[in-house]
Order: structure tokens, then C-alpha cells, then sequence
């Protein structure tokens, strides 16, 4: 694993993505640098894009700027345009934690098939996934997520207090 983390939150819009963030940091949150809190008074300093770049049509890159933070929370939209905002954390050296969002929370289908490749892409890396049904209480997919960074923030002495 990389020196760099992308915790992804991939679902179709409406999917839950917003209420992950919401549920994470105990309100709404912008853009930018951010306090994630963990443990005992324990936190990560993460980088937040808490729009997918699919719906914002901001790019990622854009978004950054010249800026590789080492963590970084990012919601994507389910989409096939979601293989470019991949490839930015891949070619940027990322390794990503994917937790998809499928069902999401008012997704009227039951749950899917990888029809866009994005699974397949994402193993092909450095790289975990997770599938999390957006129709749940995000606390149990926030805890898994605040459970790994823990852990891999702690690796890399990225843990304040």
C-alpha cells in the first residue's frame, strides 16, 4: 500500500453518499481540508470532496489543485465518467478504499451487477472494496471506514490528538 488514501463513496445519486459524510463528521460538510474524528479524542486531518465530480462536473484535479493530500474522502457518482476520477488517485499513487453504495438508499432496483467496470478497475489496484446498502443506517459503513483509516493512519503516524 501507498503513502496516499482515497476512501471512496460510490453510489447512484441519491444513493447515501451525502448521509455518509453527514454521519462521519456529525454535519454537512464542504470541500477542503477537514478533522475526521476517530477514536479517544483521536483524529485524521483528510481532504473532503464531499460532491462526486460526476454530478459537480469539477474534476477532481481541479478540485485539488497542486495539493496530493495524504487522505483523501471522496463521493462518486455510479457512472462509466467515474473511471477518470479513479484514474487521477491511481495515477497519483493512491491506494483507495471503494465502499459502494448499491442498493442505495432510493435506488429503485435491487442491487446490481458492476455494469461500468468499476469494481474490476479498482481491484486491479491497490485497493479494497466493500459493497454497503445505502437503505441502512450509515453508522455501521462509517465505523468500517473510520475503523480502516484508524488503522492505516496510525502506520503512518497521521493520528492527532
Amino acid at each position: 500500500m501507498s503513502d496516499r488514501l482515497l476512501a471512496a463513496i460510490v453510489g447512484n445519486r441519491n444513493s447515501g453518499k451525502s448521509k455518509t459524510w453527514r454521519h462521519l463528521f456529525g454535519h454537512s460538510v464542504h470541500a477542503g481540508v477537514k478533522r475526521l474524528p476517530l477514536y479517544y479524542g483521536d483524529y485524521a486531518t483528510v481532504y473532503v470532496i464531499p460532491s462526486s465530480p460526476q454530478e459537480s462536473k469539477i474534476t477532481v484535479e481541479s478540485t485539488l489543485g497542486r495539493e496530493r493530500p495524504r487522505i483523501v474522502l471522496c463521493a462518486i457518482q455510479y457512472s462509466f465518467e467515474a473511471h477518470e476520477t479513479i484514474s487521477f488517485f491511481v495515477d497519483n499513487g493512491y491506494s483507495i478504499l471503494f465502499h459502494w453504495l448499491n442498493p442505495g438508499y432510493k435506488d429503485k432496483i435491487t442491487p446490481a451487477f458492476d455494469r461500468h467496470g468499476l469494481i474490476a478497475r479498482v481491484l486491479a489496484e491497490h485497493s479494497l472494496v466493500g459493497i454497503r446498502s445505502g437503505r441502512t443506517s450509515p453508522r455501521r459503513r462509517c465505523n468500517d471506514l473510520k475503523d480502516f483509516i484508524y488503522g492505516w493512519a496510525m502506520k503512518r503516524s497521521l493520528v492527532q490528538r
